[in-house]
């Protein structure tokens, strides 16, 4: 059993050790990159303080815009515009429907 708990232990080492120098590689990544991205981030701000002269306009900023808030459901009342059937809307559609009905009923109408 003790040889056992040496190996675990030789292993957790060896896995210490190893994380370790990874890290000691991801921070010295690190540290050549930093200063690129730093100079990058730099240009990108003075681009876009030249994009912003180069554009102005002189007016004044925008205020706030008012909103509805629609996060409420709405009451709908019936109205004309909804949807019903045929013969309470227009005279041909009456029409049509009183001739369909007369078909359904078997009158043919001759």
């Amino acid at each position: 059993m003790p040889q056992i708990f040496d190996t675990l232990q030789d292993m957790d080492e060896r896995r210490a050790i190893r994380l370790g120098a990874g890290y000691g590689l991801l921070s010295e990544a690190e540290l050549e990159v930093v200063p690129i991205i730093a100079k990058c981030l730099e240009g990108m701000k003075n681009d876009s303080q030249v994009l912003i002269e180069l554009h102005k306009s002189g007016f004044a900023r925008l205020g706030d815009v008012e909103f509805k808030d629609f996060s409420q459901p709405m009451n709908r009342a019936p109205s004309d515009s909804s949807l019903g059937t045929p013969s309470e809307g227009r005279p041909e559609l009456r029409e049509l429907a009183f001739w369909e009905e007369k078909q359904d009923s078997g009158d043919r109408g001759f």
